[in-house]
């Protein structure tokens, strides 16, 4: 993998930063709902607790992709094992995120 990313640098950086751009995209539109939800009065702040379920499950959503990829990387699976290793063990973070949910 590391092999195709150097010798496909063009391909690799255009795809890296699509995927940054949509992640972005992504943070600016929840920005704007979470503003349009304060200026309609709809917006109720969570209370403060020690240990919260939800910031939990976004954790492992995130550790779920970075294992997946690093390990594709690291035991030089192929793109479509790396694929379904990143998938499954998002699979595996929902089940366990879904029980310390609200």
């Amino acid at each position: 993998m590391v092999e195709f990313m150097v010798t496909n640098t063009q391909l690799f950086l255009t795809i890296f930063f699509s995927v940054l751009g949509f992640f972005l995209a992504l943070a600016v539109l929840g920005h704007l709902k979470t503003l349009a939800l304060i200026k309609s009065g709809l917006y109720r702040a969570d209370e403060h607790r020690w240990f919260d379920g939800h910031h939990f499950a976004d954790g492992l959503m995130m550790l779920a992709i970075g294992g997946g990829i690093f390990a594709g990387i690291y035991f030089h699976f192929g793109f479509w094992a790396t694929c379904f290793l990143t998938l499954g063990a998002l699979g595996v973070a929902a089940v366990i995120g879904s029980f310390v949910r609200r």
